[in-house]
């Protein structure tokens, strides 16, 4: 692997001299490019998110899955991936029997996708007062 610090061996005392900055230009300004493409982007959100909602009732489903999954993530953040707790909690929910398990389950699941549905059916109507 190449020494990419020209004899210096990597200490902190070594790297910048005392009193000064390692970025004296600071941070790079924008350039206008970049600025107007961003603006751009940015008054299209509206077409781009009709256009992933139309996209979910594709006849592909991996382009409905893609669509749907834009949706979501772009509407509700993307899902948490965080290691399960065991707490007592969980640890009881665990020794329930198996049928017991799923039945909890399926209410929750149940609970979950009448939250889901109203949220759907609310959708229209705050594309309608984004539009206005």
């Amino acid at each position: 692997m190449a020494n990419l610090n020209n004899g210096n061996q990597g200490h902190a005392k070594n790297r910048f001299k005392k009193g000064s900055s390692g970025n004296p230009g600071g941070r790079r300004r924008a350039l206008d490019e970049e600025r107007e493409a961003k603006r751009l982007a940015r008054s299209n959100t509206l077409k781009a998110v009709k256009r992933l909602v139309a996209l979910i009732d594709d006849k592909n489903p991996r382009v409905a899955i893609a669509a749907s999954t834009a949706v979501l993530d772009r509407s509700w953040g993307k899902p948490c991936q965080s290691e399960p707790d065991e707490g007592p909690q969980e640890h009881a929910f665990r020794s329930l029997p198996l049928a017991e398990q799923l039945a909890r389950l399926n209410a929750a699941c149940v609970a979950t996708e009448a939250e889901l549905a109203a949220s759907v059916a609310a959708g229209p109507k705050l594309l309608q007062a984004v539009e206005e």
